[in-house]
């Protein structure tokens, strides 16, 4: 990995927004709309009326909901595979992306464990001071902490984190609750 894209190199745009999401960049903060780029080691936020819907460089699609933070710390592109290191606080994310021929690998550190994902589709959110990870679609999410680790590998399936706990054991997520997951981050 040590063809890491430079701080000052655009790794995403904004594809859509709602309300008024920020990024604070070199100690600025800035609105973000429509074709707004986005820059290794932003630091993006929104409040409890904006979401958000960034197109990586890589064609992955990760989308924030209402009350998110997010810091995109590193961004890697080689030939073969892609890999988007950052950290997230608050809310509820989700990152998608077609099927394509290079391995993409999204991993986030949360204050409750750490998220690594290879799949096509999988979202994460907090609720009620609890970390939900869900796999919608592709090869694996693994969640892991100090107490333990888990894997989805089905789809559909999800893992839950409670405060000073390991990963619950992965179980089905039924529609309504994946409906409402999506929803979450679903930018009109």
């Amino acid at each position: 990995m040590n063809n890491a894209i430079s701080v000052s190199t655009e790794i995403g745009v904004v594809t859509s927004s709602e309300g008024y999401p920020s990024v604070i960049r070199n100690n600025q903060s800035y609105i973000l709309d429509r074709e707004s780029r986005i820059f290794a080691n932003d630091v993006v936020d929104t409040d409890e009326q904006s979401k958000l819907q960034i197109r990586m460089i890589d064609n992955t699609i990760l989308s924030m909901g209402h009350g998110s933070h997010v810091v995109l710390h590193r961004y890697w592109k080689m030939p073969d595979a892609v890999r988007l290191e950052g950290t997230f606080t608050k809310g509820a994310i989700r990152a998608t992306r077609d099927t394509q021929n290079i391995e993409v690998e999204i991993v986030f550190k949360t204050p409750l464990a750490t998220i690594q994902s290879i799949s096509e589709d999988f979202w994460a959110g907090f609720i009620d001071r609890t970390l939900d990870v869900a796999l919608f679609n592709g090869s694996s999410v693994i969640v892991r902490n100090r107490s333990g680790e888990r894997e989805v590998v089905e789809r559909n399936h999800g893992i839950k984190v409670n405060i000073g706990s390991g990963p619950q054991e992965p179980i089905l997520w039924y529609d309504s609750r994946i409906e409402v997951a999506k929803a979450k981050t679903i930018v009109e």
